[in-house]
């Protein structure tokens, strides 16, 4: 069992992204930084609580869910139109472990006072597995605007798959990065 440790959350703004090795730092310690650029969601609640309570770039549209065989494949439309915009496909893992584990994913976005914001989430994985094998996965991006600006990132390979079908989470308020590196 890990007991919940104290959230230090000034060190990691401060430090130098280093690509893959801060991933790996990252992974090694269950403790993940990100930037949310885009966050799409299905339905208004998640949608209303993203926006105005932690002012995520949150917007509604349609997404998709099922099993086909081995593999897992998510469907996202483009809001706009309501085509098909983004199919992410990946092998189902099959080996998940049952013991808990602790990870803390952050993140950093524009506050609503137009400052740079911070926010965290700690997370029990009950159920878990991870893979960092890329041909696993598989990403088909449309003509919509999410694969658009997925396609101007000009992103590079998958590092890390992870699927946690059973967890508890608890998401913290965020709050002013300008506070937090005092």
């Amino acid at each position: 069992m890990h007991a919940i440790r104290p959230v230090h959350r000034h060190q990691q703004a401060r430090h130098a992204n280093l690509g893959p090795i801060s991933l790996v730092g990252q992974s090694l310690s269950k403790d993940f930084w990100g930037q949310v650029l885009k966050l799409p969601v299905n339905t208004e609640l998640a949608r209303v609580r993203g926006v105005v309570g932690y002012n995520l770039s949150k917007w509604l549209t349609a997404i998709d869910c099922r099993e086909t065989g081995k593999r897992l494949v998510f469907e996202i439309a483009d809001s706009e139109t309501g085509r098909l915009d983004l199919v992410f496909e990946v092998e189902k893992l099959a080996e998940l472990s049952n013991e808990p584990e602790l990870v803390t994913n952050s993140f950093i976005n524009i506050g609503h006072d137009g400052e740079l914001a911070y926010g965290y989430a700690v997370s029990r994985q009950l159920r878990h597995a991870s893979n960092s094998n890329a041909d696993s996965v598989s990403l088909k991006l449309g003509d919509g605007s999410l694969s658009s600006y997925i396609a101007s990132l000009q992103l590079g390979r998958m590092m890390k798959d992870a699927y946690v079908p059973d967890f508890q989470s608890a998401l913290y308020a965020p709050e002013p990065l300008a506070q937090m590196l005092r």
